[in-house]
Order: C-alpha cells, then sequence, then structure tokens
C-alpha cells in the first residue's frame, strides 16, 4: 500500500506532464491460490472480464489511486507482453518503451522511477 501512496504522489507532482494509467492484471493472489496474510484485498481468480472489472473497482475504491485503470484481456496479452507479473512500472513514449522496471515485488522501484521521471521531465 505504501508503494500506491509514492505512486499517486508522482501522479499529483508529474500530472501535468505524463499521462498515467494503471492495467488491472491477473489477481497475483487469488483466493483459492497462493494467499497471503499481508494482502489488503481478498479477490478470487478472475474467470470473465466482468471479474476482473469487479476486481479493479474494489481496488480504486481502498486504494484511490489518481488515475485512470485499464483491464488486462483475459488472455492476458498486457501481461504476457510487458512481463508484468505481479506488477511493473513502464514509461511509453508514442508507443515506444522509454523505461522498464524490473519486475515486483521486489523490482517494484518507484523511488527509482521517480528519480528517474524527474530526470527526464527536467530535459525535455
Amino acid at each position: 500500500m505504501s508503494k500506491l501512496h509514492k505512486f499517486n504522489e508522482l501522479v499529483s507532482s508529474f500530472d501535468q506532464k505524463v499521462d498515467f494509467v494503471l492495467v488491472y492484471i491477473r489477481e497475483a493472489h487469488a483466493e483459492e491460490e497462493w494467499q497471503m496474510k499481508t494482502n489488503y484485498m481478498q479477490s478470487a481468480a478472475h474467470k470473465t472480464l466482468e471479474d476482473r472489472q469487479e476486481s479493479a473497482q474494489t481496488f480504486k475504491e481502498l486504494f484511490d489511486p489518481k488515475c485512470d485503470i485499464y483491464l488486462d484481456s483475459m488472455d492476458d496479452c498486457l501481461l504476457k507482453w510487458y512481463g508484468a507479473y505481479p506488477e511493473r512500472i513502464y514509461a511509453i513514449l508514442d508507443g515506444i518503451i522509454i523505461y522498464q522496471g524490473s519486475p515486483g515485488p521486489q523490482g517494484y522501484d518507484i523511488e527509482g522511477f521517480g528519480k528517474w521521471l524527474q530526470d527526464y521531465v527536467s530535459k525535455q
């Protein structure tokens, strides 16, 4: 949850220069799969796009992200294309990846991305 708070701070700091989105992908800790006691949100594995939409809505209500949330397709094409499971940060400009964070959760470095973003924006 602290990562989302820091993400929201970045959105607030750079929202005049950068468009931020979250993509809700397959549930990493679904109730019937690998469950963790530290989960803030309980969610079943998504069987339909409506299931994924419902989970994304619950996420939005609980954590109030400061940007739009999009849904990955049920064939998980964005998750697979970007290697985003369970989480990852990208910056994309005109369809080209200009920043690729390491896979999360260990590699999800919001502070490092914030430093990179500050440097990138200051050069524009």
